[in-house]
């Protein structure tokens, strides 16, 4: 059997080389037992009939992936992260802490003074928004490699690194704001949601292009996704619109997690800026983001 494709007509051929021509607009799907190689032509040629129809359904169908990647991953992760045990938070953070602290961190060289002080107004912000002390582990280390940075585990181990507290034009107040960002992180399951993210991105492209390689490679790397990636624009945001609420209620100004913010996006010869920003981007808008949130709340 021949299924007309463009202007070819179609045929049904016989043994004995005798054919009969199909008139135009005729139903194949009428013929019984027409093979799978003929039900792929017909299907090539509805595609050519109804082209518009075809182009449609596929205009739709990367819409659809693309509204999943960008919002259905996301909201899946944060439905996941609330619902997760705490074990399951630090199982991965100590993934990621025994790899920096063998490789990556030395002892901090902040003398005890200045380290009590950041203690005092990390204890502040717990206290002052009822968040579970015991759950948090303040570390002060030295790195050359990651440089000027802070950053928060799932399991409530924050890291402040020497070089964010030594830059120049930071002072106190914005060294604590960046604490009580940090903090946001962890109460808003930052990580964990970024680990799952990433987890979903990885299962999805496994059945968009059907290698579970891409799976596997990707859980096998999941403990280091916190330390090399960081967190998403809207995750950063997030954060820093909690934290202005949680300095809120203590004795240092909201104001000072937006200068200290600023004086990371202006310190433009600094390797701080590529180092802090690159984990905590889109500087400029989280900036005005923040002031914003200050005026709302009428700070």
């Amino acid at each position: 059997m021949d299924i007309p494709t463009g202007s070819a007509p179609g045929g049904i051929y016989f043994p004995d080389d005798s054919h009969v021509v199909l008139p135009p607009g005729f139903d194949y799907n009428e013929i019984p037992d027409l093979g799978k190689e003929n039900r792929m032509l017909l299907l090539v040629r509805w595609i050519e009939q109804y082209w518009k129809y075809t182009a449609l359904a596929v205009v739709i169908i990367l819409f659809s992936v693309l509204a999943f990647y960008l919002y259905g991953i996301p909201a899946m992760a944060k439905s996941i992260a609330y619902k997760l045990p705490d074990s399951v938070g630090n199982g991965i953070s100590d993934h990621v802490i025994d790899e920096l602290e063998d490789r990556l961190f030395f002892p901090s060289e902040l003398d005890e003074e200045q380290q009590a002080v950041l203690r005092d107004g990390f204890a502040g912000i717990l206290e002052a928004n009822g968040f579970n002390a015991y759950r948090y582990d303040l570390r002060f280390r030295r790195s050359e490699a990651i440089g000027a940075n802070a950053f928060a585990l799932p399991s409530g181990t924050i890291y402040m690194l020497d070089g964010l507290v030594e830059l120049e034009g930071m002072d106190t107040d914005g060294v604590v704001a960046i604490l009580a960002h940090e903090i946001a992180h962890v109460e808003l399951r930052h990580g964990l949601q970024s680990v799952i993210r990433q987890a979903g991105i990885g299962v999805f492209a496994t059945l968009m292009i059907g290698d579970v390689s891409v799976g596997i490679s990707l859980a096998t790397a999941l403990p280091k996704i916190l330390l090399e990636t960081g967190y998403s624009r809207s995750l950063e945001t997030e954060a820093d619109l909690y934290a202005v609420e949680y300095l809120a209620k203590t004795s240092y100004p909201p104001e000072a997690l937006a200068e200290a913010l600023k004086t990371l996006i202006g310190d433009e010869d600094e390797d701080a800026l590529i180092n802090w920003i690159s984990t905590h981007p889109a500087g400029n808008k989280r900036y005005e983001a923040i002031r914003q949130k200050i005026e709302e709340l009428g700070l």
